[in-house]
């Protein structure tokens, strides 16, 4: 829009400052218009902000805005930025990601229905934006993707803002969303190839990875991707009933044959719990003694009498020698069924698009 208005006239010479906010201009963009402010000596502004806190509640320095273009900035004058991690806890450590939280005298006082819930006064006293960022060494705020677009397969959460922008760091534009089960990814180009690229920034099997061939990305009137669009048009697929197949998928980047087991592929705690499921899945059960069994004489299997798995994160892992990595994580699992507290391998994909652009 702004090319547009002003392809025949250039900027009026009386402007000297030019702000951006309400929505993310990409990193290209800001150094474009940074610079393009600069040769007239003027300043370019980034800004972030949510009605909750009278639309502002930090902005990006002119002056730094050609090296940290992705960067919303640090909090405005009189206010406060931290982050928050899953258990409430303040984080501290630089590149950890949380939840962004703003605290100062223009977060509003609450939520009104009517004229009287207005004599209530001030209700709270920090604003949770519901963005979660990374800080960096330089002091500035980078947001990472939104707390509600993140999906927890076998174990491990998955950003899909963070996705999205680790694929685009490979050059891969891209529309990412999913539940617990799938992660989906809308591209123009999708194959195998990339099917297993993406299994690997996100930490899982390919199987969890469905593909939807999408010429351009819809997006809404102030350019957003449309989401909503992309999943009326996805098209759930059955689970793959090939068992080569699933043991290649959980097993991303191994050259895998028939003649291979789940031991002898030297198969990890985390494969286990995916592989599980596939196979119980797969047989409505689980085949005695599968993990020695090769590929070939799985596929004429049975699932063994009461080999069901309702708990299978629990279940399966059995009694692994202590002190293995297969006994730590099970103690965690336990720990967290009990507490309800977020495991260590419940990692989250976010911070991997920041490092992929390092």
């Amino acid at each position: 829009m702004l090319d547009t208005a002003t392809a025949d006239h250039g900027l009026p010479q009386s402007l000297t400052c030019m702000t951006v906010a309400g929505g993310a201009m990409p990193p290209a963009e800001v150094i474009r218009w940074s610079q393009r402010m600069a040769e007239r000596d003027g300043r370019f502004v980034v800004m972030y902000g949510q009605t909750e806190a009278t639309a502002r509640i930090a902005y990006l320095p002119p002056d730094m805005a050609a090296q940290a273009p992705d960067a919303i900035g640090r909090a405005i004058p009189g206010g406060h930025l931290l982050l928050r991690g899953l258990t409430d806890n303040t984080i501290t450590e630089p590149l950890r990601e949380g939840e962004l939280i703003y605290r100062g005298p223009n977060v509003m006082m609450g939520y009104a229905e009517d004229a009287e819930d207005l004599t209530r006064g001030h209700e709270i006293d920090e604003l949770r934006t519901g963005d979660m960022a990374v800080a960096g060494e330089d002091g500035l705020f980078r947001i990472t993707g939104r707390r509600s677009r993140m999906s927890k397969i076998a174990g491990l959460r998955v950003g899909h803002d963070a996705l999205e922008q680790a694929l685009a760091a490979s050059n891969i534009e891209a529309a990412v969303w999913g539940d617990d089960a799938h992660i989906w990814v809308a591209t123009g180009q999708p194959d195998e190839a990339l099917r297993r690229h993406i299994a690997r920034l996100a930490g899982i099997g390919s199987q969890h990875v469905r593909l939807l061939a999408c010429a351009a990305l819809p997006r809404r009137a102030n350019g957003k991707i449309n989401y909503p669009a992309l999943k009326a048009t996805a098209v759930p697929t059955d689970a793959d009933t090939d068992l080569l197949t699933l043991f290649q998928q959980t097993f991303t980047g191994t050259r895998v044959r028939r003649s291979d087991s789940f031991q002898s592929l030297g198969g990890d705690s985390l494969q286990h719990v995916e592989l599980s499921l596939a196979l119980d899945q797969h047989f409505g059960g689980l085949p005695g003694e599968w993990e020695k069994r090769p590929i070939s004489d799985l596929e004429g299997a049975r699932a063994a009498t009461g080999s069901s798995v309702p708990m299978p994160l629990l279940a399966r892992l059995g009694y692994p020698r202590r002190g293995s990595r297969a006994s730590n994580l099970l103690a965690r699992l336990r720990r967290r069924r009990r507490n309800d507290h977020p495991s260590r391998h419940e990692r989250c994909a976010a911070p991997l698009a920041f490092l992929v652009r390092r």
